[in-house]
Formats: structure tokens, C-alpha cells, sequence
């Protein structure tokens, strides 16, 4: 909240987005999963079950809400927290939560596409740029192999 006591649009909109968080939680305990043998299982005390053995520490996780963790946390406990990098430990939870969300649909598809795209184009530059950097390595050992009188011409 502001001084007026007003929430502002941050503080907004990480209440919404734990609720968003919160609800998914509470569904995936009715969401089908697919088995091993690639049947989709509707039973709901097997996806429960499946559910409770795969995401939901991490989903959990994702659902605390950080804002006020912080603003009730004693201030020793919270220095400890923020010391260890430990609240900002758990938001990667949440990151790892949307890429799980976002995966599975169309999005996600080509997203995977375009990173796999310029992740290739990427690693072709770093390759261009570590070999130019061997040879010119490689060129300077000699120079300093060649003796001093070199650089003094």
C-alpha cells in the first residue's frame, strides 16, 4: 500500500498473479496426465496421486506469496532471507511453473522453434568468436615465443 492506503498496481498485480497460481494449484489435482504407456488417466485419486508425486512441491512453492511473506517475516528472519538470496530462490519456482504451463500448448511450440532456431545461430556465433580468439592466442604466443625485438620494430 501507498501512504493513502491505496494498493498500487504492483502489489495488485502480485495478488493476482498468486491467485492464478493458487487456482492452478487446486485444479491439477483433477487434471488427466498421460501414463507411461501413453494412456491419458482420468481417475481422479490417480491424477491426485500422480499429481502430489510430480509438480505440486514445486507448484506449492510457486504459490507463496512473496509480497506479504516479506512484510510479516520478523526482521531477523527476513535479513536472513534476503541475505541468502532465498526469496528470490523461490520466484525462480514460479518461472519454472509458467515454462511448465507453457510448454504444452501452441505457444510453447514455437517458442521451443524460435529458441532452437537462435540457439543455433547463437552458438554458430560463439563458435566464430572462440576460434578467432584461439588464433589470436595462438598468433600471441608466438610473438612471445619470437622474443622481444619483434614489438620493438
Amino acid at each position: 500500500e501507498d501512504q493513502d492506503g491505496v494498493l498500487t498496481f504492483q502489489e495488485i498485480s502480485e495478488f493476482l498473479i498468486d491467485l492464478f497460481f493458487l487456482v492452478d494449484l487446486v485444479l491439477n489435482f483433477r487434471t488427466s496426465y498421460q501414463s507411461m504407456d501413453g494412456l491419458e488417466i482420468t481417475d481422479p485419486k490417480r491424477a491426485a496421486l500422480n499429481y502430489l508425486k510430480t509438480w505440486f512441491l514445486l507448484d506449492l512453492i510457486s504459490c507463496i506469496p512473496f509480497d506479504l511473506l516479506g512484510s510479516t517475516l520478523p526482521s531477523e528472519t527476513l535479513k536472513m532471507a534476503k541475505g541468502g538470496k532465498l526469496l528470490r530462490l523461490l520466484k525462480v519456482a514460479r518461472l519454472i511453473k509458467v515454462v511448465k504451463i507453457v510448454r504444452g500448448t501452441q505457444a510453447g511450440e514455437i517458442i521451443d522453434e524460435l529458441l532452437m532456431s537462435s540457439m543455433n545461430w547463437f552458438f554458430s556465433v560463439m563458435l566464430i568468436l572462440g576460434g578467432s580468439c584461439l588464433v589470436g592466442h595462438i598468433l600471441a604466443c608466438f610473438m612471445m615465443i619470437s622474443g622481444t625485438g619483434y614489438l620493438d620494430s
